[in-house]
């Protein structure tokens, strides 16, 4: 116990004689120099030439990104300078690549065919990938553009394939109607071409393709009717089917139709689907030449096709298919039809 006063005493005088000696505000102070003095020399350092600088950045701007580039460093694509030289000499020249080379490289750049290799098909299949893009322009009717679906060099031979051959085009007549010779309802001129016709095997390749992008057999399409329209010429607005309340009992009904279109149209030339919408069935058409403004049209662009079907996929005859060709104001225009049916229409030649 006798040892413990002292300690006590001289802890107190220790404390009086700090606070009477150092000043409170100075010795706040002193503590953080010190402790700003430990955290440098002991700060973890960088090595010389890596310290942080200033970078002068440009101010964003508010843009899409350019898919490509982005892709090319992510390296998911190959770098513009290893794209085919002719492709880039094409899009120069305003051209669009040959299809077969766009799939092809789509395919080895995706890297698809090395992780999902085509299968083995069955006998009637194909062995390689249908790599075709597409636009659902319509559901009301069903309308699809496919393009660029043929090349300018397949849609040339086409023409002139066509072009010694062609007659006044005529229309399809009930059974009560007599034929007009002088009608001007459809007054394009047309012939009608079998792929087996074409030595050069142009047409058949189409058909192959509109195969397999419609999933419907080359047996059930018609001949192609490839058409020519000069300036001012047209075909008023109708449907592809017969009804069998107007025309009878038919035995097949077409259920589609494709248009290929084979040149460019300096002005007019559309296609009109006047009742497109889901609305439109029923909506009244009162000038069957016309094409007015607000009324759903395609404008032809070479090398295209547009799909639609006129049939439902119950069967049943979709009165939105309505459709007709644009009077031609300056230029001329080629298209070459395909008709499809539900039903096999020709025999497939050996």
């Amino acid at each position: 116990m006798g040892l413990m006063a002292p300690l006590k005493h001289t802890h107190k005088t220790v404390l009086a004689s700090s606070r009477s000696s150092v000043p409170l505000p100075m010795a706040v102070c002193l503590c953080l120099a010190c402790l700003l003095i430990g955290y440098t020399a002991h700060r973890p350092g960088l090595p010389a030439g890596l310290e942080p600088q200033m970078v002068n950045t440009p101010p964003r701007k508010l843009q899409a990104q350019d898919p490509t580039a982005a892709a090319a460093a992510a390296g998911d694509m190959q770098p513009a300078q290893q794209i085919p030289q002719k492709q880039q000499q094409l899009a120069a020249a305003g051209e669009l690549p040959d299809n077969e080379q766009f799939a092809q490289q789509f395919l080895q750049q995706s890297g698809l065919l090395q992780l999902r290799p085509p299968l083995q098909p069955a006998k009637s299949g194909s062995h390689n990938y249908t790599v075709v893009p597409y636009q659902i322009l319509s559901w009301y009717p069903r309308i699809v553009v496919f393009p660029n679906f043929v090349d300018r060099e397949r849609a040339q031979h086409i023409i002139k394939l066509a072009s010694s051959r062609m007659q006044p085009s005529d229309l399809s007549y009930r059974p009560n109607e007599k034929r007009d010779p002088k009608q001007q309802i459809r007054t394009s001129t047309g012939v009608f071409l079998n792929s087996f016709e074409d030595a050069g095997g142009v047409l058949s390749w189409v058909e192959q393709k509109i195969a397999a992008v419609t999933l419907l057999p080359v047996t059930h399409g018609e001949a192609f009717n490839v058409l020519r329209y000069n300036l001012n010429q047209k075909y008023d607005s109708h449907m592809d089917t017969f009804d069998p309340k107007d025309f009878g009992p038919q035995p097949s009904q077409r259920m589609a139709t494709v248009l290929l279109y084979l040149s460019e149209v300096e002005d007019g030339g559309e296609t009109v689907f006047k009742k497109e919408g889901e609305d439109g069935a029923d909506r009244p058409v009162t000038d069957w030449a016309s094409c007015e403004p607000g009324e759903f049209k395609y404008k032809p662009r070479m090398g295209d096709a547009v799909l639609f079907f006129s049939l439902d996929p119950d069967l049943a005859i979709n009165p939105r298919s309505l459709h007709g060709g644009c009077a031609v104001r300056s230029g001329e225009k080629w298209v070459a039809t395909k008709w499809i049916h539900e039903k096999p229409f020709q025999r497939r030649r050996a």
